[in-house]
């Protein structure tokens, strides 16, 4: 176990964060200000528009706003305390309703150390503890020297091990820092992320924003039309706005390159022993880690400009499910050769033959929509619905597929995008079977296999394979007796 008192830090005392991460908790609770309150801005900017009377009183509601912001932030910093022990970490907080939390080592799953611009000219770090189905970090420690947050982390690798590997670590320092894995990602990899991250949905949530109120919505659109109105042909008019779109678009993919940098420049994947961890970041870094044994599922996804630039991302999957929190384990970019030296390091099933579903599905979705366009319109866009949506059915279905092996269940699906899943057989809590009328007749159903992650659907599955599926994934969990969370 790692040893406190060498790092600064007192068994049994409450500590009190150092004054300079006061800047943390007012960058925090700006964050969550706008978080919360972006949902009224259409409403406050309406307001401020086109309500004259209100404007003469701005000035004073911003000034008693900042006020009592600055007061509760001061408060958030006084009233937070922290205490390290050998089996865990306590915390107390809160301004008007005071809590207090008790985490055990053993609990937490994931230990990110962070080393924030805001921070760099301290050199303090922020480390943030998350644990086992939290939806984000449940304990952050600011201001942290680097011995003490490597420390902390430590604690937690610590717990991950059995007592006799711990004392062994603790006699072989030197051991701890060879990397039995390691994958490193080059400043080109890095700058295509940002192309793979898919820049467009900016334009929905302006959109979205625009349409979220009448007034607002009416004045685009009068700005707008002014605009056109300066131009003497259409011509010259779709010319413009084809140049501002490309423009446009090239800012957006441009700043979504430049984020893709900032987060994951200098990207560094290693494994030590049973605990993966990977250091990133350009003007903020950050350290993140979690053991192997809390592993819950993989998820590899490949979009259709990832394809195209023959790359996936992989996401290592923990207690709270996919893509379903901010701290999420990533593996941003991955070319073929990269993938399969980490899947085999994983001990991913290397799949040949995947089982097919039932393909009910590409008849039932064709035909509704065939018969759907022959009442709207006329019998012969029915049928060439029912034949062009059939294609684009069938070859989807062909690519859904499941595999089982000894200590993986693995799915897959997509057309254009595609994406594969792995879970671990051991790490299943239970399993449950669905039919409608028409599935019984056909002797298929949905077998739903649901984890800590995710669940699993696999729909229009044959009534026997489904039995024999559960049988064996029942049987492979039943006889694990390995200690996992």
């Amino acid at each position: 176990m790692a040893n406190l008192e060498a790092y600064e830090f007192e068994r049994g005392i409450w500590h009190r964060l150092p004054v300079v991460s006061l800047i943390f908790f007012f960058l925090s609770s700006i964050k969550s200000t706008l978080k919360h309150g972006y949902q009224m801005l259409p409403g406050l900017v309406g307001i401020l528009v086109f309500v004259d009377s209100v404007r003469q009183y701005i000035p004073l509601a911003l000034g008693v706003f900042a006020f009592v912001f600055v007061i509760a932030v001061v408060l958030q910093f006084l009233r937070f305390r922290y205490l390290l022990g050998e089996k865990g970490i306590s915390v107390q907080r809160g301004v008007f309703t005071r809590t207090e939390l008790n985490l055990d080592f053993e609990r937490i799953q994931q230990a990110d150390i962070q080393f924030p611009w805001y921070l760099r000219p301290f050199d303090l770090r922020v480390v943030r503890l998350e644990s086992a189905g939290a939806k984000g970090s449940e304990v952050e420690l600011v201001g942290l020297t680097s011995q003490q947050a490597l420390a902390v982390q430590a604690l937690v690798s610590d717990s991950d091990l059995p007592a006799t590997a711990a004392m062994e670590n603790d006699s072989k320092p030197e051991e701890q820092d060879i990397a039995q894995f390691k994958l490193a990602l080059s400043f080109a990899d890095v700058w295509r992320i940002g192309l793979m991250q898919n820049p467009f949905i900016v334009l929905g949530i302006i959109v979205a924003f625009i349409n979220s109120n009448d007034r607002i919505r009416d004045n685009v659109e009068a700005r707008v039309e002014s605009f056109i109105g300066q131009f003497p042909d259409r011509n010259t008019v779709v010319l413009v706005l084809i140049g501002i779109s490309i423009v446009f678009i090239t800012l957006i993919m441009l700043a979504s390159i430049l984020f893709a940098i900032n987060k994951y420049y200098s990207y560094e994947l290693t494994r030590h022993g049973q605990r993966y961890r990977f250091d990133a970041g350009l003007l903020s870094k950050l350290n993140r880690g979690f053991s192997a044994r809390k592993l819950q599922g993989v998820s590899v996804r490949q979009g259709w400009v990832a394809r195209a630039m023959q790359r996936v991302q992989m996401e290592l999957a923990q207690a709270g499910g996919l893509g379903q929190k901010k701290e999420r384990f990533l593996v941003p970019s991955l070319l073929p050769e990269p993938l399969s030296c980490l899947s085999r390091d994983l001990r991913l099933p290397e799949v040949d033959t995947w089982h097919r579903i039932h393909p009910l599905s590409i008849f039932t979705w064709s035909l509704l929509a065939g018969i759907a366009a022959t009442f709207i319109w006329n019998i012969w866009i029915g049928l060439a619905a029912l034949a062009g949506l059939g294609v684009i059915l069938f070859g989807y279905w062909r690519q859904r597929g499941w595999f089982v092996s000894e200590q993986w269940l693995a799915t897959r699906r997509g057309l254009i995008g595609r994406s594969w899943r792995y879970m671990p057989i051991a790490k299943m809590q239970a399993i449950e079977w669905h039919q409608g009328p028409l599935e019984r007749a056909l002797g298929i159903g949905t077998l739903v296999i649901k984890s800590a992650s995710v669940n699993y659907n696999l729909r229009h599955i044959y009534e026997a394979q489904a039995e024999q599926l559960a049988t064996e994934i029942i049987t492979q969990t039943s006889g694990n007796q390995l200690r996992w969370m």
